[in-house]
């Protein structure tokens, strides 16, 4: 039987029904990404070049019905620049998913990222099947990166669950209450540092993260032009960022998204790097961040995080709760057949295509 469908490569002009697409499978979810100048920030104009796109289209109306993307990213190992492609809007229209067709251009993507050098790929996921679908592109789910959150304001939480109000009040003032006790003993001996909020980097980052590069065995790059391109470029979403400074010098940073999840005011942590991940300079700009949380009247403060050093012990210790959502993260050998595991990587909402 002679195939219903045809692929080739992203062409000029192809943005418009890649976003139409878009639009039916995932409708309301990540609304920013249905503009065309998100679009081409997120897939032209990445500075470690332009994403690889192969498109399905159906052979009688010559309508887009299937679309797989990966995107280029440099990570640091052991002090070697590696390539690595993060998969990312892989969609195919309900009514044309035809046998095999998401595989095929999958497969064909995955050969232009071996001509171009790229040494792995890799995806994040967090809806149900993904280890089988993983498993049939190719990838090995490595592990699942837990999301963190600490309660700022438990009235509004507790409300969700407790629908009598004087209940809610009484249980979340208590918490409330616990909750500013615990972290203020927990952050008594905390020697303050000068805390700078910005909305743009400089090129101090480059030398952090020169410092900070080999901190785990394979990092995305956090240098001045990724983390540039990545938080303050975005046409769409605003950032802020937070500067830890020590004699005037960057020791530290976190990046911060105000957004709304499932009706709360939520403070993301979207990155967070530390000089020699020191416990009181993730304090100083913990603290920051919870102090800019409630002047914003947010009633959580949440981050993902995967790091089996430093970083996941200091948010532990400060009451930051693991909450029953995690992403799995998959992992594919493109050029570089060499085995890792999740341990070998440091992970936050930076390294993935949401948030």
């Amino acid at each position: 039987m002679a195939k219903k469908w045809y692929m080739r490569e992203y062409q000029n002009g192809d943005e418009k029904g890649i976003i139409e697409i878009r639009k039916e499978v995932f409708a309301d979810d990540e609304i920013e990404k249905q503009s065309f100048d998100y679009w081409k920030w997120e897939f032209m104009d990445n500075p470690n070049g332009k994403a690889e796109i192969m498109l399905a289209f159906n052979k009688d109306d010559d309508l887009l019905i299937g679309h797989q993307a990966y995107i280029h990213h440099k990570f640091n190992k052991n002090n070697q620049v590696i390539k690595g492609s993060l998969s990312c809007d892989s969609m195919t229209r309900k009514k044309y998913r035809y046998p095999f067709m998401f595989h095929t251009i999958d497969n064909q993507c995955c050969d232009n990222l071996k001509k171009d050098g790229i040494h792995f790929k890799y995806g994040f996921g967090y809806r149900s099947g993904m280890k089988e679908l993983s498993e049939q592109l190719g990838y090995k789910i490595l592990g699942y990166i837990p999301i963190y959150v600490l309660p700022v304001n438990s009235s509004n939480i507790i409300k969700k669950y407790i629908k009598i109000n004087a209940l809610s009040f009484i249980f979340g003032l208590c918490s409330n209450v616990a909750f500013s006790a615990l972290r203020k003993l927990f952050m008594y001996n905390v020697k303050r540092k000068k805390i700078e909020i910005v909305e743009k980097f400089d090129k101090s980052f480059d030398d952090l993260w020169e410092q900070c590069k080999n901190q785990h065995n394979i990092m995305q790059y956090r240098d001045y032009e990724n983390l540039k391109w990545r938080f303050e470029d975005n046409p769409k979403v605003k950032y802020t960022i937070l500067k830890c400074l020590e004699d005037d010098k960057l020791v530290g940073y976190m990046v911060l998204r105000n957004t709304n999840i499932f009706g709360l005011k939520c403070l993301i942590i979207c990155d967070v790097l530390a000089l020699d991940i020191d416990h009181k300079i993730l304090a100083n700009l913990d603290n920051a961040a919870v102090e800019y949380a409630k002047k914003n009247s947010c009633d959580l403060v949440g981050l993902m995080l995967h790091s089996h050093k430093g970083y996941s012990k200091y948010f532990k210790q400060k009451l930051y709760i693991k909450s029953p959502y995690r992403f799995s993260m998959s992992y594919g050998y493109i050029c570089l057949e060499e085995q890792v595991v999740i341990n070998d990587f440091y992970i936050t909402w930076m390294d993935s295509d949401t948030i």
